[in-house]
C-alpha cells in the first residue's frame, strides 16, 4: 500500500490454502490479508520435534508452498509482459483451476466475489480499464460475469489468448476434492 492509497494486490487466497510468510501473513511493511467473505482460519503450527520432510505436515506445507510458489510466479507473469485482456483471462482462468480443483464450482463456471477495483488492483490496471476489459470480453462471448459467478467460454481459445499453461496435478495431489468453509480472500 502506497501512502496515496493505490495498492498493489498480489495474490488470491481461496478455501483450502495455506497462509504462509510469503503470503502475507508475517510481513513487515505495507502487506496484509484482507478476507473477502467470512472466513475461518485454522492454526497448524509445524511440528516441534520431527522430521519435516517425513511428516504428512511437512510434506503438506512443502507442496503449499510450491502451490503458492507458481502463483506468484504466474502474477509476476501477469504483470510483468501480458496486455490488459492477457491479463484478466489468465487470473479468471487460474481462479477456475483452483476453484475446480476444491470443488467450489464446475470447470468453468465458479463464484468469484471479487470487485472490479479488488481486479484492478491485482492486475495493475485502472478500475476503469477492467471494466472496459471485462465489457470487450463479453462482447466477444468470452466471459460472462453475472451475479458473483463467472462463466469462461471457450477455455481453449481463453487459454491461448492469456498464454495460460497450468498443470493441475501440483493442486489435485495437495488439496482435497471439497474444503469447507468458502473462504476468499486477497494479499
Amino acid at each position: 500500500v502506497l501512502t496515496d492509497g493505490r495498492r498493489q494486490v498480489y495474490g488470491h487466497l481461496v478455501p483450502g490454502d495455506v497462509l504462509s510468510q510469503r503470503s502475507g501473513s508475517r510481513r513487515e511493511g505495507g502487506s496484509f490479508i484482507t478476507a473477502l467473505v467470512a472466513t475461518t482460519v485454522i492454526d497448524a503450527p509445524l511440528p516441534i520435534d520431527g522430521d519435516l520432510e517425513t511428516s504428512a505436515l511437512g510434506q503438506a506445507y512443502d507442496m503449499a508452498g510450491r502451490i503458492e510458489d507458481q502463483h506468484f510466479e504466474s502474477q509476476i507473469l501477469r504483470l510483468g509482459r501480458l496486455t490488459a485482456p492477457e491479463r484478466l483471462i489468465h487470473l479468471l482462468l487460474e481462479f477456475a483451476e483452483r476453484l475446480y480443483v476444491i470443488g467450489a464450482g464446475t470447470k468453468y463456471r465458479f463464484p468469484l466475489p471479487v470487485s472490479q477495483e479488488i481486479l484492478a488492483d491485482t492486475l495493475g490496471l485502472t478500475t476503469v480499464h477492467i471494466n472496459r476489459t471485462l465489457q470487450l470480453l463479453r462482447r466477444q462471448g468470452l466471459v460472462v460475469w453475472d451475479a458473483g459467478y463467472v462463466t469462461l467460454e471457450n477455455p481453449p481459445r481463453l487459454a491461448a489468448i492469456a498464454y495460460f499453461n497450468h498443470s493441475r496435478e501440483i493442486q489435485q495431489q495437495a488439496r482435497p476434492t471439497s474444503v469447507q468453509p468458502r473462504a476468499y480472500a486477497f494479499c
